[in-house]
């Protein structure tokens, strides 16, 4: 599932918002492990998922 594969990637869900029969997810992910996330999401939604990534801040390692 979408919130699981957001998990996997260390990211931290912020709010999930109900909107008709879809929902919006908000998380915070580590730009490093979004690579690939596209295809992935794609896959596990059967196409009908899209997101948006906007950067937020910079964390030092």
């Amino acid at each position: 599932d979408v919130i699981g594969d957001i998990n996997a990637r260390r990211g931290e869900i912020q709010a999930v918002n109900p909107k008709g029969p879809v929902s919006e997810i908000k998380a915070k992910v580590p730009l490093k492990a979004m690579f690939g996330y596209s295809t992935d999401l794609r896959s596990a939604t059967q196409g009908r998922a899209v997101f948006t990534m906007i950067f937020e801040e910079y964390n030092k390692a």
